[in-house]
């Protein structure tokens, strides 16, 4: 059996504010460098230091991570061209579009009767109010 360490580049993306952000991450623990150019991150990369803002015209970014002598493969990420998750428009109300369940047990609770776990039954009976003629007072 022969033993062999990897290391590898993870990466994220997250919205802050306006600005796309890029989360990198080398596993296990190493040095990442990065460009948003295109050329290659061993020869011309920028130092990861912490999460960057990815201007909006990068399209590909390319890391690699590099330790104890080993080095990952070069990571190409292509940036997403759509706005991450959601855009909100403070000036437009929310809309909620979730369909609500007005009775969750699906049985009627017109002149039922029901315990209510105390050893007494209790009546629910539903009456109409004035003006609705959906049903008799």
């Amino acid at each position: 059996m022969c033993w062999t360490n990897d290391l590898e580049v993870k990466y994220r993306f997250y919205q802050q504010g306006e600005q796309r952000m890029c989360e990198l991450r080398a596993i296990p623990e190493g040095e990442i460098r990065y460009t948003l150019d295109g050329s290659s991150p061993e020869r011309s990369g920028i130092r990861y230091e912490g999460p960057f803002p990815v201007p909006s015209k990068t399209r590909t970014i390319l890391a690699q991570a590099v330790a104890d002598g080993l080095r990952s493969p070069v990571l190409q990420i292509d940036v997403p061209i759509d706005p991450i998750g959601p855009t909100v428009d403070p000036r437009k109300p929310a809309l909620w579009r979730r369909r609500h369940k007005l009775d969750d047990t699906g049985t009627p609770i017109a002149s039922s009767s029901r315990s209510s776990g105390t050893g007494r039954a209790c009546a629910v009976s539903l009456r109409s109010l004035p003006g609705n003629s959906a049903g008799s007072s």
